[in-house]
C-alpha cells in the first residue's frame, strides 16, 4: 500500500506553514519577550509550548490526511494494530511516511531547541550550530557580545572550553548572564570582519528600502529563510 503523494505534500506544507507563522512572530514580540495580542497566555513560554504542541500533533497524525479508502485498506491489512496504533500502522505499511515523519520531527525538535536555548533560557550558544544550512545566523549568536566587549577573555574561554579564571568581575558577570560554555568550534575573531560587513549591508538595505526594521526583524528574516532552506533540502520532491 502506498499513500498519495498529494496527501504527504499537504502534510508537509501544513507543518511548514505553522512553523513559519510561529517564527514570523519573533520581531513583533521583541524576540518572544511578550505574548502576541489576542492570545490567551500571559507567559511567552506557555504560548510557545502550546504552538509547538499544535505543530507536533500535525506531524504525529498523518492519518488525518488519508482518504476513507486508504484508511479502510490499512485496517484490512493490519486490523488489530490499526485499532490501537493507527500512525504506527501506516508508517509500517508505507515506510515513506515514516521517513517523512522522522524528517519533520527533526525540524520541529531543532525549532524547540532554538526556543529553549535562545529565547527561553537566553543562552549564548544555541540555534546557529544546529542550523548550519544558513551561515548568516552565526552573526546573531550572543557569543559576539562577549567577543566584542572582552576579546581577551573570550579567546581564553574559547581555548579553555569555558574553564578559565576571568580577568575581571564584569567579564564573569557577563559570562554568567550569557551561560557561555565555549569550545574551539565557536566563532573566533576572524568572523568579526565578516559579521561587521553583514550588518553594514543590512543597514544599507534598511535605509535604501525604507524598511525601518530592528535587528530582531532581520534575525526573523534569517530564521524564516533558514526554515525555507531546511524544507527545500529535506523535501525537494514534494515542494
Amino acid at each position: 500500500m502506498k499513500v498519495k503523494k498529494e496527501e504527504i505534500k499537504q502534510w508537509i506544507n501544513d507543518v511548514y506553514t505553522k512553523l513559519w507563522e510561529l517564527l514570523s512572530l519573533y520581531g513583533k514580540t521583541d524576540g518572544f519577550n511578550t505574548v502576541p495580542e489576542g492570545e490567551a497566555e500571559k507567559d511567552p513560554q506557555e504560548f510557545i509550548s502550546r504552538k509547538l504542541g499544535e505543530i507536533r500533533r500535525i506531524q504525529q497524525n498523518f492519518s488525518l490526511y488519508m482518504d476513507e479508502q486508504e484508511i479502510a485498506e490499512a485496517k484490512k491489512l493490519k486490523p488489530k494494530l490499526m485499532a490501537v496504533l493507527p500512525e504506527e500502522t501506516i508508517m509500517s505499511i508505507d515506510p515513506e511516511v515514516a521517513e517523512i515523519s522522522g524528517k519533520l520531527d527533526k525540524i520541529i525538535s531543532d525549532t524547540a531547541f532554538f526556543f529553549n536555548k535562545h529565547v527561553i533560557r537566553q543562552e549564548a550558544q544555541g540555534v546557529v550550530f544546529r542550523w548550519g544550512i544558513n551561515p548568516n545566523l552565526t552573526y546573531y549568536d550572543r557569543v559576539f557580545d562577549l567577543m566584542e566587549k572582552y576579546p581577551e577573555t573570550y579567546m581564553d574561554m574559547k581555548v579553555q572550553g569555558g574553564q578559565f579564571v576571568y580577568h575581571d568581575k564584569e567579564a564573569l558577570r557577563l559570562r554568567d548572564i550569557l551561560h557561555i560554555n565555549l569550545s574551539p568550534e565557536y566563532p573566533g575573531p576572524e568572523l568579526v570582519a565578516e559579521r561587521n560587513a553583514y550588518f553594514e549591508k543590512i543597514k544599507e538595505r534598511n535605509e535604501r528600502e525604507n524598511l525601518n526594521w530592528s535587528k530582531e526583524m532581520f534575525f526573523q528574516e534569517e530564521l524564516l529563510n533558514t526554515l525555507k532552506l531546511l524544507f527545500e533540502d529535506a523535501f525537494k520532491e514534494y515542494l
